[in-house]
């Protein structure tokens, strides 16, 4: 009796051993691989966003720099520093520094001090003195400064400070221009991130404090201090990534980078539990699957070894004495044949279960490789605003036109006042011979950009000055607006490509400029023609209509 029994637990052990072992060990195999995977993308997708973020601050903050450099370089306010009785340029002066206030649409004011850090002008009436700030103190003495983010005094709103030395043309320090910065910008930039609804950005001081708004902590900017274990580690380690802790005690998958430039630490962030949800969902799913399958093991195991051991009683029951001898030839026998059978009944199930396992293990890969495919998806549409982000959104993001009467000329007067100290700076004159035109239906601020650009383009084929004429004319159904210059000319390879986005053969620029002129000009149902030739410059042509009906 004693026999049967461990006959039958042999058999439920080997049952249990050939079906269940191998379900456990593919589905441990395969869940882990999928954990990994999933871990994998989840992190370098979080890494590379961080690296996108802090790429477009810099580039941001460098832009603001430029800008800096750019207005500083002005020759009326070169004049009035050194004439300081000068008065009959200040309102231009005035309105010219609200204008590129207005353009650049992220300064809260601009403003000129002289040598000892009196207000001489700017954008808005500021007149305290400004000697003993550190942003002046460092220009004053040929340092451009951009300073950490701070309370502003006069506000109270969180702000920074970009100062830059103005010199005269013999290179001696005459005043400082300083750009107050409002940081909505920067907060969109920090704001934009697409990780499912837990996912944020943020950015730490050395000290731990905000700089910028929380999700999930509002008005915290320099109020509310950080010390979770990925703000040491950057602190420490200046990049990486990883699972901690996070400000709301709640554990988070995070990557981190050290901002050198600014000492800023920038944290991306999002909810494990969100970040493994896919991974979770099969686990329990794997987990109930295997409950069953083992449950099914056992009933069958019980049951066939069970039926087997009733046999052979049966058989032994039967069996006489005197043939003791040759039942135990014949139990060997019917062992094997049973051993065989068991291996014959087992194979079906065992088969049928590694089958629906693999088709498991199938639906989930395709869904993990949906997973992926999505979040290798917005790894490549950041890893894109380094350098030329923001320009770059605006070239592909479609905007809609805002329409409303607008007069051309006026457009083009706005735009050379902006641009008019940059060609001075480079020895280009400017002429206009603006016809009268009528006003027509249009986007303003697009054209204004439009122009802009090819401006721009054209002052950058005459770095060595030039001469550029702006010419406006009513044509039959068309308004005319024509730019030519005397710079270097497009070669005749390039002229079939110098509207595709990202093409340029300067060592500067992102090669969007001109797409976005053409773009622009297409939306109004215009055209534009370029002729140029090489060594002598370059003329475009701009036809936009000037119907009074819908564009």
């Amino acid at each position: 009796m004693r026999e049967y029994k461990n006959l039958q637990k042999l058999l439920i052990i080997l049952f249990f051993i050939l079906s269940v072992v191998p379900l456990f060990l593919v589905t441990y195999l395969s869940y882990e691989r999928s954990r990994n995977s999933l871990y994998k993308s989840i992190t370098e997708n979080l890494t590379q966003i961080t690296r996108d973020k802090a790429s477009a601050i810099n580039n941001w903050i460098f832009e603001r720099v430029s800008n800096a450099k750019v207005i500083s370089k002005s020759p009326w306010i070169i004049e009035i520093l050194k004439h300081p009785q000068t008065t009959y340029k200040s309102s231009e002066l005035v309105s010219y520094l609200k204008l590129a206030k207005e353009s650049y649409g992220c300064y809260d004011e601009i403003f000129i001090l002289d040598v000892n850090g009196n207000f001489v002008i700017g954008s808005d009436k500021k007149e305290e003195n400004k000697a003993n700030k550190d942003y002046f103190i460092s220009a004053v003495i040929g340092n451009p400064i951009v300073t950490d983010i701070r309370m502003s005094e006069s506000t109270g709103k969180p702000t920074m400070f970009v100062s830059y030395p103005i010199e005269d043309k013999n290179g001696k320090i005459i005043g400082v221009l300083i750009e107050r910065i409002k940081l909505d910008l920067i907060s969109k930039i920090m704001e934009e991130i697409k990780v499912g609804k837990t996912g944020e950005s943020y950015l730490l001081n050395k000290e731990g404090y905000f700089l910028t708004e929380s999700k999930f902590a509002p008005k915290c900017i320099l109020k509310e201090k950080v010390s979770t274990k990925g703000y040491e580690n950057c602190i420490k380690n200046h990049q990486g990534v990883g699972e901690y802790i996070d400000y709301r005690s709640k554990p988070v998958l995070g990557s981190y980078l050290w901002i050198p430039e600014r000492e800023w630490c920038l944290i991306v962030e999002q909810d494990v539990e969100e970040a493994f949800l896919q991974i979770s969902r099969l686990r329990n799913t794997t987990i109930a699957i295997c409950l069953t399958v083992v449950l099914l093991a056992v009933c069958v195991s019980l049951l066939i070894s069970t039926r087997i051991v009733n046999i052979l009683k049966r058989k032994d029951a039967k069996l006489d004495i005197q043939m003791k001898e040759l039942l135990k030839v014949e139990k060997l026998s019917a062992a094997g044949k049973l051993a065989a059978g068991i291996a014959h009944e087992i194979g079906n199930p065992l088969a049928g279960i590694i089958n629906c396992v693999k088709l498991i293990q199938t639906d989930q890969n395709k869904e993990g490789e949906k997973v992926d495919k999505y979040l290798n998806s917005i790894s490549r549409e950041a890893m894109r605003c380094n350098k030329t982000i923001r320009n770059f959104l605006n070239f592909t993001r479609e905007s809609e036109l805002k329409i409303g009467k607008v007069a051309i000329n006026q457009i083009i007067e706005d735009t050379l006042l902006l641009i008019t100290p940059q060609a001075s700076a480079q020895n280009v004159i400017i002429d206009t011979k603006l016809d009268i035109i009528p006003e027509i239906l249009a986007d303003g601020i697009q054209l204004k950009q439009a122009f802009t650009n090819i401006i721009l383009n054209s002052l950058s084929a005459m770095s060595g000055g030039g001469k550029l004429h702006i010419q406006t004319l009513e044509k039959n159904e068309y308004v005319e607006i024509i730019f030519s210059d005397t710079g270097t000319g497009i070669k005749e390879e390039y002229r079939n490509k110098i509207f595709e986005p990202f093409f340029t053969t300067m060592r500067e620029g992102t090669g969007l400029g001109l797409s976005i002129v053409y773009n622009t000009v297409d939306k109004h149902n215009g055209n534009i023609e370029v002729e140029s030739e090489t060594n002598k410059g370059t003329k475009f042509t701009i036809r936009l209509p000037n119907k009074t009906g819908e564009i």
